[in-house]
């Protein structure tokens, strides 16, 4: 693999998708052509996201602690970890 394609394929990873409201998958975009668009309102909570060019796509409020403040500038919260306390005891602590 030469230069030129593996700085094209880390590119590719960084980038971020969206489905359009229609289903269409939009993309690739960089985080800071996606930050202006969801300040200047194109965009809500919870538009559908994903970060590369695979994967499943996730809201943006799932995504992001705090989208007004965060979206695109820090790196998105992984989704399949979900914690909901008083669901599980840790192993040992069982009855």
């Amino acid at each position: 693999m030469n230069v030129a394609t593996a700085t094209a394929d880390e590119a590719s990873a960084l980038s971020w998708f969206y489905r359009d409201p229609q289903g269409a998958v939009q993309g690739p975009f960089e985080a800071t052509q996606m930050r202006e668009w969801f300040q200047a309102g194109h965009f809500d909570d919870d538009l559908p996201l994903r970060q590369g060019s695979n994967g499943d796509f996730h809201s943006l409020k799932l995504l992001f602690a705090n989208p007004p403040g965060d979206a695109f500038v820090t790196e998105p919260k992984d989704p399949s970890i979900t914690v909901q306390p008083g669901l599980a005891a840790p192993r040992g602590e069982q009855e």
